[in-house]
């Protein structure tokens, strides 16, 4: 049985139970809110604290699911690596204050210690650094400090303070990963499904017919990469063309396509992509 931690917060634990229903994979009916299993791979889900994830991977686990920030503020890439990065609960590290504040000197209320302490030892920055466990925006209001270093998604939280985000530190998601040296077929299994729905997501795929005398112009209009697939049609004087499209390139794509003749041009999502 594949055991894995996951951080219980909203913004990774809901994530990553989506993505495993897109990887095919549903939840058994005996479950809490607190664990899970899946009927179609031998795999057990942990809902935790990401602070107790640490002490997790050095006795009972193998590999975690939780944040970035998680990850190098419990110095968990000293014994463990990222295998993979999985796309969502994106959002970022940053200083915050009422100005842009000179940092030299300043205090610094925050949750992440380390994180924080690592960068300002980067930045050659002396600095002082208030450890706060929550409300860190109110630790300004409260003359605590005068800048924060919180997570910062929208930015809405950060208005509703009069705060201002003026320097990103860490960009941050949900990640995957697993101790050094950890091997096993049904991680394999796993990784393997995920991949194949992470590869599809930027991907559209796009279908048309068209004159075979314009397929010259209409070629030079396809995405760089692989061939399209060529099919002839019924009609000799057609043909088919599919093929895998960005999808922030399919709407310029799709317009200039239909301006150099191609016809019932069709768009549909990739759930899929094995490479």
């Amino acid at each position: 049985m594949l055991k894995i931690a996951v951080q219980k917060s909203d913004r990774i634990s809901k994530g990553f139970l989506e993505l495993l229903n897109k990887c095919g994979l549903n939840i058994d009916g005996n479950h809490s809110k607190l664990y899970c299993k899946f009927n179609e791979l031998p795999i057990e889900l942990y809902f935790v604290r990401g602070c107790d994830i640490p002490a997790l991977l050095e006795n009972k686990f193998d590999l975690a699911i939780l944040g970035t920030d998680s990850f190098f503020e419990y110095n968990l890439h000293k014994t463990c690596q990222i295998k993979k990065e999985l796309g969502f609960a994106k959002c970022r590290l940053s200083l915050a204050g009422k100005t842009n504040v000179n940092l030299q000197n300043s205090i610094i209320a925050t949750s992440y210690v380390n994180i924080l302490q690592n960068y300002l030892t980067e930045q050659n920055i002396n600095a002082k650094i208030v450890q706060m466990n929550g409300s860190v925006e109110s630790s300004i209001e409260l003359s605590l400090a005068n800048v924060i270093f919180d997570i910062v998604q929208t930015g809405s939280t950060l208005l509703q303070h009069g705060l201002t985000e003026f320097e990103k530190v860490l960009d941050l998601q949900a990640i995957l990963i697993t101790k050094n040296g950890f091997q096993n077929d049904v991680f394999d299994k796993l990784l393997f499904r995920i991949n194949a729905v992470l590869n599809a997501k930027p991907s559209k795929y796009i279908m048309f017919n068209l004159k075979k005398d314009l397929l010259n112009n209409i070629l030079n209009i396809m995405p760089a990469g692989k061939s399209p697939t060529i099919l002839d049609l019924a009609d000799k004087n057609y043909c088919a063309i599919h093929a895998l499209c960005n999808e922030n390139d399919i709407w310029d794509i799709s317009e200039k396509l239909q301006k150099h003749g191609a016809e019932d041009i069709v768009v549909s999502d990739v759930n899929l992509r094995f490479l």
